[in-house]
This record gives structure tokens, C-alpha cells and sequence, in this order.
């Protein structure tokens, strides 16, 4: 799958660029992804070449939350953990499945809890 990916924009783009360019990414490979990650979820706990496919997974979309909001998250252990949270699988899944919530729905959803992350200033969220 990750070859498939476009590459985002660099960090010299603008924030809300770079935001919308994540939360569209994440929604076409979370919703490529959904059925296996469901079986995943399954194996996980008895197959150890799951987990460490899912491990080396969550540790790519970490690296690129990371480096793509780097200046704002400046090394903050906490604001860090919060966007990769906020654009992880299990918020696009507790979006999708438990809040029923449409692709189009859970990617504003997204974006607003990466915004609030990144810049918390309200002109950014509109």
C-alpha cells in the first residue's frame, strides 16, 4: 500500500495544506485497508508476523505525522502523541464504525481534531 501513496507536501507548506493532504491520504488508505485491519485486529494476538506488520505500520504513519507537522509540534512528546492519534486508524475507525460517521464526515473530523492539535488558534479551524 505505501507505494500507492502521493507524497505529501513539505513542511514549508502551509499548514492547512499539509493537514488536508494527510486527513485525504489517510482516508483512501484507511478505507483500502479496513477489511484486513478488522482480521488484524483479530490475529494480532496469536500470529507475531501480524504484529509486527502492524507495528511497522503504525510506525511509519507516526514517522510522517512527525516530520510533516514537525515545526508545530516542535518536539512535544504530548501534542505529538495527540496528532498521531488524531490521525490514527483507530480514530478513522472509531469515526467510521462506532460513530457511523461518512468518509466525508470522519475526514472533517479529522482535520478539526489536527487542526486543534497543531494550531489551536480558532482562524485556522474554519
Amino acid at each position: 500500500m505505501w507505494t500507492h501513496l502521493d507524497p505529501l507536501p513539505g513542511v514549508d507548506a502551509p499548514l492547512t495544506v499539509r493537514v488536508d493532504a494527510v486527513v485525504a491520504q489517510r482516508a483512501q488508505l484507511f478505507e483500502a485497508v479496513a477489511p484486513i485491519r478488522h482480521v488484524a485486529a483479530a490475529m494480532v494476538t496469536t500470529s507475531p508476523a501480524w504484529l509486527r506488520g502492524l507495528a511497522r505500520s503504525e510506525a511509519f504513519l507516526r514517522r510522517q505525522v512527525t516530520e510533516t507537522f514537525v515545526s508545530e509540534l516542535a518536539g512535544d512528546a504530548d501534542r505529538t502523541a495527540a496528532a498521531d492519534f488524531a490521525a490514527s486508524w483507530e480514530a478513522w475507525d472509531g469515526l467510521r464504525r462506532s460513530s457511523r460517521r461518512s468518509i466525508d464526515s470522519a475526514s472533517r473530523v479529522m482535520r478539526f481534531m489536527l487542526l486543534a492539535v497543531l494550531d489551536p488558534k480558532p482562524g485556522l479551524r474554519a
